[in-house]
């Protein structure tokens, strides 16, 4: 709720007239997935459909339930090689129904509640390839955005301590199991 009311209140002056409260008792629904139609790298005239999937909980064709990951633009901390763009992983897609107190008028947001990463530092190789290192963020569980926001899908590859020991898990609990990516 808090996550939710902060993230209102900046994107829409209108309702910071909203406490908590209102936010609780207002109409709002999940939905798992969502289609945006972003630029082609290297060809930015043509789109292209990013499908972002988050289950919520629930199996995701007879798997595990899924949480892809995105890139979404932030105000915070410029990144050398992200910019103004960080990286989570979607827990919630949600569409809120805003009806104000005492007004005739609704107002709807779509919004994910997201787990925020923050950028490793940044070693020379990594720094020439352009491929970034990121962890689960350790100041922030939960951050809820505007789906506006999100840019597009991210593919991330976790990092284990040693790719020699041998493999007793599936490949879905080495990568749940991972800390950086």
């Amino acid at each position: 709720t808090r996550a939710l009311l902060t993230t209102v209140r900046a994107e829409q002056p209108t309702l910071n007239r909203l406490s908590a409260d209102v936010i609780r008792g207002q109409d709002a629904s999940p939905f798992m997935n969502l289609k945006i139609r972003r630029p082609v790298l290297h060809r930015p005239g043509d789109l292209e459909d990013h499908v972002i999937r988050c289950t919520a909980g629930e199996n995701f064709r007879n798997n595990l339930p899924r949480a892809d990951f995105v890139m979404f633009q932030h105000d915070g901390e410029i990144d050398p090689l992200l910019g103004n763009l960080r990286i989570g992983q979607v827990r919630c897609f949600f569409k809120v129904r805003f009806a104000l107190p005492g007004a005739e008028q609704q107002s709807t947001g779509r919004y994910a509640a997201v787990r925020p990463m923050d950028s490793l530092p940044l070693t020379e190789s990594q720094g020439r390839r352009g491929l970034p290192r990121v962890k689960w963020s350790s100041s922030e569980d939960l951050i809820v955005i505007r789906i506006d926001s999100m840019v597009r899908a991210a593919s991330l590859v976790p990092v284990h301590p040693s790719m020699f020991r041998p493999v007793t898990e599936s490949p879905s609990k080495l990568f749940q199991s991972a800390n950086i990516f």
